[in-house]
């Protein structure tokens, strides 16, 4: 996934996560989570949450801020008090469980006094997860988000 493709599927999410229960199983990494680590790998990765958190929908600037926390931004702390201001709600995974809620309640879980580790930590380094049914999960969603009727499969190397 490329770095464009990772910052328009985050940019577009109307789901957000605040457990890992839902990174469980092989190839269920849900695409919002393999974006944000496709762009915690970037050098310019706060300049780009900066722009989904600015133009993003409600679920896709609570994932902007989870990737602002954890590169430590200074403008993490401005965006959770405007998010904290939001009358929007969202659908967010906690743990095995979905539940909606308020962009409010969920900013100050993400903008609390510890940093969401566990989506860096269950990242793997090498994006062996973008192989097989994952890519093609991926993919799909990259056309669906770019507006294409299909996207180009990533190969398993590329992916590494």
């Amino acid at each position: 996934m490329s770095p464009a493709v990772a910052e328009q599927i985050l940019g577009a999410q109307e789901g957000y996560l605040l457990g890992e229960g839902l990174l469980s199983g092989p190839n269920q990494f849900p695409t919002a989570f393999v974006a944000l680590n496709v762009i915690l790998d970037q050098p310019d990765a706060v300049a780009v949450f900066e722009r989904v958190s600015e133009s993003g929908t409600p679920a896709a600037q609570l994932w902007a801020l989870s990737g602002l926390r954890l590169r430590g931004a200074p403008s993490a702390k401005a965006l959770q008090l405007k998010l904290e201001q939001s009358k929007e709600s969202v659908w967010a995974g906690m743990g095995c469980v979905l539940s909606k809620s308020s962009v409010a309640t969920f900013a100050r879980e993400v903008g609390g006094s510890r940093p969401q580790t566990w989506l860096r930590a269950g990242r793997n380094p090498t994006y062996a997860y973008l192989d097989g049914l994952a890519n093609k999960r991926l993919n799909a969603a990259a056309a669906s988000v770019m507006g294409v009727a299909s996207a180009t499969p990533l190969p398993a190397a590329a992916a590494r």
